[in-house]
């Protein structure tokens, strides 16, 4: 999961440089890779902390000095990372999203919430009661039925198990 740490900050040249740690052999391997473009860094990031299954940090660095410009964790893990910044920048981003999801459920006016449930149900009965007069006029014939509604025979089989799922009684060939 990436996580961008500074967004008003850019590192000059386009020039980033990609580190993460690793352990090897019983030993801590460090690894940095030197890249153009903020895009690029973000992208070896990925490769570096998918494949090792560690967090890649990438740095920047401008007249102010080096700074971290983001931070690729494997999702798996960003919940429960070791590093206190990682788990931060990952309970902002899901409460973020939370909160955004919540915001525009919230914003559908309630009116309109019953209107797409009652719609829902007016819909299916108007399938059922077209699927059950195809088959009425059709003598209970399902391949006559499903050329009538313009669908498959599978589909109007699946359709048929389903009103019989629901308790509706349906003609028998």
């Amino acid at each position: 999961m990436w996580f961008k740490v500074e967004s008003k900050r850019g590192s000059k040249g386009q020039k980033f440089a990609v580190r993460c740690a690793s352990q090897a052999a019983g030993q801590t391997v460090l690894e940095e890779r030197p890249v153009v473009g903020a895009a690029a860094a973000r992208k070896a990031a990925e490769m570096l902390a998918t494949s090792l299954n560690v967090t890649a940090t990438v740095y920047g660095a401008d007249d102010h000095g080096e700074f971290v410009y983001g931070v690729f964790e494997p999702s798996d893990g960003a919940g429960e990372a070791a590093s206190p910044v990682i788990k931060r920048l990952f309970s902002e981003s899901a409460a973020a999203s939370l909160s955004l999801k919540d915001q525009l459920i919230a914003e559908i006016p309630e009116d309109s919430i019953r209107g797409f449930a009652s719609l829902a149900a007016s819909l299916d009965e108007r399938e059922r009661d077209l699927i059950l007069n195809a088959l009425r006029a059709g003598n209970g014939s399902r391949r006559s039925a499903a050329e009538t509604l313009g669908i498959s025979a599978r589909t109007l089989r699946y359709k048929l198990a389903r009103l019989r799922e629901a308790g509706i009684e349906v003609p028998v060939a």
